[in-house]
C-alpha cells in the first residue's frame, strides 16, 4: 500500500498536490476516515443531542453530590466529568472544519469535491491531527469512569473477579498509552502529517496501522468493560428498578459496540466505494464516541433507582 506519485490529473485545479502527495485515490482506506475520526462526532444533530444529554447527566450528578449531599466526588465522578469535558473539546473542532468546508456534503471520502486551496487543506490536516487526542481521550476516560464504578461495586471477597477487574484496568491504561504513541511515532517528524509534498507526506500504510491499532485496542477495551458486570450482577440482590437500570445500561453498551463495528466496516468500505460521502463516516464516528460518553454518565443516575449498597456506606455510593 505504497504512496502514489503518478501523473494522474488532480481532482480539483485548486489543489494540484492532493492526489499525488496524499495518495488518496490509491489508498484502500481514506486518510481522513481512519487517522482523524475525532472531528466527526459534532457534524450531525444526533451526536450533539447525545453530548448535551451527557452534559446534563454530569450536571445533575454534580448537583446531587456537591450541593445536596455535600460530599466529595468519587473517582468515577471525576472521570465522568473529565470525559464530558474532553468530548466537548472534541466537538469544539467542528466550527473550524465547517468554516473550511470540510463538512460539505459534496466532499467524498476521497476528498473529491473539495473546493479549497492547498493552504486550507494543510490547515485541515493540522486540526485533524490535533483532534485525535481529545477523541481517543474521551473514549478511554469513559472506560475509566465505568471501571471506577466497578471498583466500588465489586466486593472485596470476590478475589478472582477483582483480579480480572484490575487486569482490565491495566489493559485499558496501556492501550491508551500505546494508541497515543502510535499516533505520535508512526510518522516522524510530526509535521509530515500535514505536509503536502510528495517526498515528505506520510505514506498510506501509516494511516492503516494507526487505525487498526487505535480501533482494535479501543474495541477490546469496550468488550472487556462490557463483560465485567455480568460476573456479579446475576448474583446481586438489588431492587427491581436498579436491576432494570443496569440491564438498560448493558443494552446501550451493546448498541455502542454495534455502532463501533459499523464504523469499522464503513471506513474499510469507503476505500473501495468513492461514492460514500465523508458525512456518512462522520455520522458513525460521532455515534460511536458520544454513545460511549452517555454510557459512562448513566451510572450517575443510580441514586434515583436506589442504592445497591448497604445504608450508611457512603464510600460506595
Amino acid at each position: 500500500m505504497s504512496q502514489s506519485n503518478d501523473t494522474t490529473p488532480p481532482a480539483s485545479p485548486e489543489i494540484p498536490e492532493i492526489d499525488g502527495s496524499l495518495g488518496i485515490q490509491d489508498s484502500p482506506i481514506c486518510i481522513l476516515d481512519i487517522l482523524y475520526p475525532g472531528v466527526k462526532e459534532s457534524a450531525n444533530p444526533v451526536s450533539e443531542i447525545l453530548l448535551i444529554f451527557a452534559a446534563a447527566l454530569v450536571a445533575a450528578r454534580l448537583n446531587l453530590r456537591l450541593r445536596i449531599q455535600k460530599r466529595k466526588l468519587l473517582y468515577s465522578d471525576k472521570f465522568m466529568v473529565a470525559a464530558c469535558v474532553s468530548g466537548i473539546i472534541t466537538a469544539g473542532f467542528a466550527p473550524a472544519f465547517a468554516s473550511l468546508d470540510a463538512f460539505d456534503p459534496k466532499v467524498h471520502t476521497t476528498l473529491e469535491g473539495y473546493s479549497g486551496g492547498a493552504e486550507d487543506l494543510r490547515l485541515i490536516l493540522m486540526l485533524l491531527f490535533a483532534s485525535n487526542f481529545p477523541f481517543y481521550t474521551t473514549f478511554y476516560l469513559c472506560k475509566a469512569a465505568l471501571l471506577a464504578v466497578y471498583l466500588q461495586a465489586f466486593p472485596d471477597f470476590m478475589v478472582k473477579r477483582r483480579i480480572f477487574l484490575w487486569l482490565t484496568i491495566w489493559f485499558v491504561a496501556i492501550s491508551y498509552v500505546v494508541t497515543l504513541l502510535v499516533i505520535f511515532c508512526t510518522c516522524l517528524p510530526i509535521d509530515r502529517h500535514w505536509d503536502l509534498s510528495p517526498n515528505r507526506t506520510c505514506s498510506a500504510r501509516t494511516y492503516v496501522v494507526t487505525f487498526n491499532i487505535g480501533w482494535g485496542l479501543s474495541f477490546m477495551g469496550d468488550l472487556s468493560v462490557f463483560i465485567l458486570p455480568w460476573l456479579i450482577v446475576p448474583a446481586m440482590n438489588v431492587k427491581r428498578t436498579l436491576r432494570f437500570g443496569i440491564y438498560f445500561t448493558f443494552l446501550v453498551g451493546s448498541i455502542n459496540m454495534a455502532v463501533s463495528l459499523v464504523r469499522f466496516v464503513m471506513i474499510w468500505k469507503a476505500g473501495e466505494d468513492s461514492t460514500i460521502s465523508l458525512s456518512t463516516i462522520i455520522l458513525w464516528s460521532a455515534l460511536d464516541v458520544n454513545i460511549g460518553l452517555v454510557i459512562a454518565c448513566l451510572p450517575s443516575l443510580r441514586p434515583y433507582f436506589g442504592s445497591m449498597d448497604k445504608p450508611g456506606d457512603p464510600g460506595r455510593e
